[in-house]
């Protein structure tokens, strides 16, 4: 929700929903309430009277955006309701989040609000509409299309949960690396590799033996989890003598941000 009306109340009215979902831009010195506001009253006027839910956000934070678009769709795909996103009342990070999204999600679609008149001032703004103090970026409305769509691929739920374990565990996955072995016992531990055991011959502490792995776990996790984590930019492995050492990197900080298990269904 930024400074708009008349391209959020005129495809409401066209569409008739059930249920609103406004994204409140809370960055310091927005004023994305008051348009709020605004837009309900002219809702009211126009008799429409859909269950109304706010969700406050950062309008420029696209990895904040993913992740509250994210949740809403996850919630409503539960109750198999038609989901549809306005990319054109916020800012071009949140148009952007929306478009992703709906790409990635089957039964979403996006669409977007092509102005009668933009207003390049606060003066033209203000002409426009006739208002004091709300002078909306755009004036009237000449045509509300659809965005074609092309698929995308969010990421994996299990990939999403083994980067929500190493960021338990930030600082030793970014600076230092975990050994490959640690990952995998990890995984095993959350029963995300499908095995009975991981060991080849098990370690003994007693006689201080380490264990030997089984090939076809470590294949697993490689085929599974690495190659495509490292490929996506989720992790960095690095190889030093025999051993890979496995590291976080931002990327997958922010795409566990974006795409933290609760919103993938999981």
């Amino acid at each position: 929700m930024g400074y708009e009306e008349d391209r959020v109340v005129y495809s409401l009215v066209d569409d008739q929903p059930d249920k609103v979902y406004f994204l409140v831009d809370k960055t310091s010195g927005s004023r994305a309430d008051e348009y709020l506001k605004a837009v309900i009253s002219r809702l009211t006027k126009e008799k429409l009277k859909p269950m109304i839910i706010t969700k406050e956000i950062r309008i420029f934070d696209y990895y904040g955006l993913m992740n509250v678009l994210n949740s809403i769709i996850r919630e409503e795909q539960k109750e198999n309701n038609i989901i549809s996103i306005n990319v054109a009342s916020g800012s071009s990070i949140s148009a952007i989040a929306g478009y992703q999204i709906a790409c990635m999600n089957k039964g979403v679609k996006s669409y977007y609000v092509k102005a009668s008149t933009y207003t390049t001032s606060e003066k033209d703004g203000k002409k426009k509409r006739k208002k004091k103090s709300l002078r909306p970026s755009t004036v009237g409305v000449d045509e509300t299309y659809e965005v074609p769509k092309y698929p995308m691929q969010p990421p994996l739920l299990d990939h999403i949960k083994l980067l929500g374990m190493l960021l338990k565990i930030k600082k030793t996955a970014y600076d230092i690396g975990l050994r490959q072995t640690e990952v995998i016992k990890m995984l095993a531990e959350a029963n995300l590799l499908g095995k009975d055991t991981i060991w080849a011959k098990k370690p003994d502490k007693r006689r201080g033996t380490k264990g030997t792995l089984d090939p076809n776990v470590r294949r697993t996790f490689k085929d599974n989890f690495l190659d495509e984590m490292v490929e996506r930019g989720y992790l960095y492995a690095d190889k030093r003598n025999k051993e890979v050492f496995v590291f976080l990197t931002k990327y997958g900080e922010k795409t566990f941000q974006m795409f933290e298990p609760r919103t993938l269904g999981g």
